[in-house]
C-alpha cells in the first residue's frame, strides 16, 4: 500500500478500481473478508502515515532513523559496569 499511495494511486482522480481476489478454503468466507478489509485499511493508514512523516521532514521509518542515530549504541556503551536498574529486587 505504500507503493500505491506514494505512485498516487489512492488518489480519486487516479482511477484506479481496488478489488480482493481470495480463495476461502481454510476460513470461512464472511470473516476472511472482514480480516482481509481490516488489513488493507491498516496497511493504508500505516502508508499515509509514512507520507505524512516525510511530508513533515521527518524520517518515515522511524526505527532506521532511530538506528542510523547510534543512540542504542551510545547508551549501551555508557552503560558498561554500571549498576544494573531494576525495582530493587
Amino acid at each position: 500500500m505504500y507503493e500505491v499511495v506514494r505512485g498516487g494511486g489512492y488518489e480519486p482522480e487516479a482511477g484506479v478500481s481496488f478489488m480482493l481476489d481470495q480463495c476461502h478454503n481454510v476460513e470461512r468466507k464472511i470473516p476472511g473478508q472482514i480480516r482481509s478489509v481490516m488489513n488493507v485499511q491498516e496497511l493504508t493508514a500505516k502508508a499515509l502515515l509514512a507520507d505524512l512523516r516525510a511530508a513533515q521532514g521527518l524520517d518515515p521509518d522511524p526505527m532506521a532513523a532511530y538506528v542510523r542515530s547510534g543512540h542504542d549504541e551510545k547508551i549501551v556503551a555508557e552503560r558498561v559496569g554500571g549498576a544494573q536498574a531494576g525495582w530493587g529486587a
